[in-house]
């Protein structure tokens, strides 16, 4: 069994890989509120502590080729979180983010931004971009 004792508690630790386009369309077509595929620059598949599989996590070059202009960075430095299609099934969402924005910089190094927005429409209130603007202090 593997994992780390720590107080008392065998942990295990959430895994994600590069995800397939099939990966990315079911769990968006089944996870996500939008039902749509966007285009990705890089997925990843989540799996929780037990292995299994929870869903993706989307990254684009977003729908705006000057989304970047603002910070003096280019298209390629930046890129856009479009999807979290997760079943809920993961032990953290906040995790899964985290170590999903340190793969997206390994596997694109120079990427210096990424951008993330709420929709109002769906009542999100922005939780995951002060998940994001935290991570960065």
């Amino acid at each position: 069994m593997s994992g780390c004792f720590l107080f008392g508690i065998l942990r295990r630790n959430m895994k994600l890989t590069l995800a397939s386009y099939k990966a990315v369309k079911y769990a968006c077509l089944h996870f996500h509120y939008a039902k749509a595929i966007p285009m990705a620059l890089c997925s990843f598949n989540v799996y929780n502590d037990a292995g299994e599989w929870c869903g993706c996590i989307v990254y684009s070059p977003g729908a705006n080729q000057h989304q970047g202009k603002k910070f003096g960075l280019k298209q390629g430095q930046v890129c856009e979180l479009v999807r979290m299609a997760l079943n809920g099934k993961q032990e953290s969402t906040s995790q899964a983010l985290a170590i999903s924005l340190k793969l997206i910089k390994k596997y694109n190094p120079l990427l210096q931004l990424v951008v993330s927005y709420a929709d109002c429409d769906q009542e999100h209130i922005g939780t995951l971009n002060s998940l994001i603007r935290n991570m960065r202090r």
